[in-house]
């Protein structure tokens, strides 16, 4: 069987210039950003953002946007901490937020625009700097002064159960998923520097448990019935440019000696090669499936995203 989720992506910029005498905040500034179609077709099969962008182009952004329109200065260098987290159980959503600093002298003059991006050839996001009203300005930076640029992703979960059927041994089972452990906070390395479903079948895994769905954050399913034996796969990413469609699909076996007994849930936990989790899903069968030490059960999960 196939079960998907989705998450929805969204972001925002917080700049702050400061005098770097005294470091007395000078101005700030909050907007939106637009997250690119490049972006979001990186994320399939690397990580999106090591690096904050400024730049003197006003051009409006678009989704097909792939540099920024004049770009005067990068910057890799990260504030502490390195990343905050604030999450919604209610809502289903987690929001992660880091910050990168450009040292005085390093992009003085008139910046009118702001992204992020990866290894210097790749744009996550951009955005036009903006006034309190929403309109596109520009912030002067001068030589005595540096600039913080804070940024966040919300990452939207579905807002209510995603449910489906499937058959399987001749019998219909009816399944709804929903995120679990969204109240975990993972760094902004292990989420955004790597692909978010999946880096490879050695991070990932799942568990089947005899107890229904749990509630969203701070919860496990009940009646532990181990972790599946594998194998695990995670297909090739396929480019979704031309498609615009952004997925991953992540599959795991329980062979014949595995998980023996009435499985109602499985969690599939999506992981980075630092042993960070990236997302995590539960999944319910109604009525539960009944596996035996003869039978084996392969689940793929997939994985998309998009602009929220």
């Amino acid at each position: 069987m196939t079960a998907a989720l989705h998450v929805g992506l969204s972001g925002r910029f917080h700049l702050v210039k400061r005098r770097a005498s005294d470091d007395a905040i000078v101005e700030t500034r909050e907007f939106a950003n637009l997250i690119t179609d490049a972006g979001l077709n990186r994320w399939g099969s690397g990580g999106v953002i090591d690096r904050c962008l400024v730049g003197s182009g006003n051009t409006p952004p678009t989704v097909n946007d792939v540099q920024m329109g004049n770009r005067v200065a990068t910057s890799t260098t990260i504030q502490n901490p390195a990343v905050t987290f604030a999450y919604s159980a209610a809502e289903r959503w987690q929001e992660y937020s880091t910050g990168y600093r450009f040292a005085a002298g390093s992009a003085t003059g008139t910046l009118a625009e702001v992204g992020m991006g990866w290894a210097d050839t790749g744009l996550w996001s951009r955005a036009l700097i903006r006034d309190t009203q929403g309109n596109p300005t520009s912030l002067t930076l001068l030589a005595d002064e540096y600039l913080d640029v804070f940024y966040t992703v919300r990452l939207q979960y579905p807002s209510t159960d995603v449910t489906g059927t499937v058959t399987l041994g001749g019998t219909n089972y009816a399944w709804a998923m929903r995120p679990i452990n969204i109240h975990t906070a993972q760094s902004w390395g292990t989420l955004f520097g790597y692909p978010l479903a999946g880096h490879s079948a050695s991070y990932e895994y799942a568990n089947a448990y005899t107890g229904d769905l749990v509630a969203v954050a701070n919860a496990t399913p009940t009646g532990d019935l181990s972790y599946f034996g594998g194998p695990y796969s995670v297909a090739a990413y396929v480019d979704g440019l031309g498609s615009g469609q952004f997925y991953r699909d992540f599959s795991a076996t329980s062979g014949t000696t595995r998980n023996v007994g009435n499985i109602k849930t499985v969690v599939f936990t999506l992981s980075a090669p630092n042993g960070g989790r990236q997302v995590a899903w539960q999944c319910a069968f109604t009525p539960a499936i009944p596996k035996t030490s003869t039978q084996t059960l392969k689940l793929t999960l997939r994985v998309s995203w998009a602009r929220a």
